[in-house]
């Protein structure tokens, strides 16, 4: 099926980000299981620190975890390694793959997603299936992202009906505001990654996304 047409089936409530620098020592399979466990509709691994040979190896353990459960993969920024290991899906930043040379790549199959942080950034997103979009607050995993609140997500969701995820700051208790103001779902990395009941923590963005509903 192709992406664009799979990407309407897609439940984009809450994308997990498991970021590498976030881990420590805790078994990224265990992670993975524990986050799904909560309700997570998509995961997505983020790792801007590692070799490209353990990056492959966890995304390669995180592939195996996702297609045991059903739950879309989508790997950041490499779009080599979401080949390699059959991920459902690839998100770029705008520095990274341009989404017309990624999508000549991964062909129609893949979900191909994109970072706006203005309105701007929109006209590089044609060939892009979904967006995250943000900062919409300030966060903790990305210091120094020009933050765009709620007025942002507005904004966006009047000149596009791509499926859009907010993304930055986002906490079990603002995340129905995010949703409200027209996202179709939220992307989380620290409140997920530095929760000290990661399942509990998912299950309460779940619910909180319900009922923004």
């Amino acid at each position: 099926m192709d992406a664009r047409c799979r990407n309407q089936e897609l439940d984009w409530s809450l994308v997990a980000i498991i970021d590498r620098a976030w881990l420590r020592d805790r078994p990224i399979q265990q992670l993975a299981e524990q986050i799904i466990r909560g309700g997570a509709t998509i995961i997505q691994y983020r790792n801007k620190i590692s070799q490209s040979r353990s990056f492959y190896t966890e995304a390669s353990v995180l592939r195996d975890v996702t297609s045991a459960h059903r739950i879309p993969l989508i790997i950041n920024d490499r779009v080599d390694i979401a080949m390699a290991v059959g991920a459902d899906g690839v998100h770029l930043g705008q520095d990274d793959l341009p989404m017309d040379a990624a999508r000549a790549l991964v062909g129609g199959h893949t979900i191909l997603g994109g970072s706006v942080h203005d309105t701007g950034e929109l006209a590089t997103m044609e060939d892009a299936d979904y967006l995250g979009v943000g900062a919409v607050y300030r966060t903790n995993s990305k210091e120094k992202a020009k933050v765009g609140g709620l007025e942002l997500i507005k904004t966006i969701r009047s000149l596009t009906r791509k499926p859009m995820v907010g993304i930055g700051g986002i906490t079990p208790e603002n995340c129905g505001d995010v949703i409200a103001a027209g996202a179709d779902g939220v992307a989380v990395i620290s409140a997920i990654m530095d929760a000290d009941e990661v399942t509990s923590t998912v299950q309460r963005f779940i619910q909180k996304i319900g009922h923004a509903r």
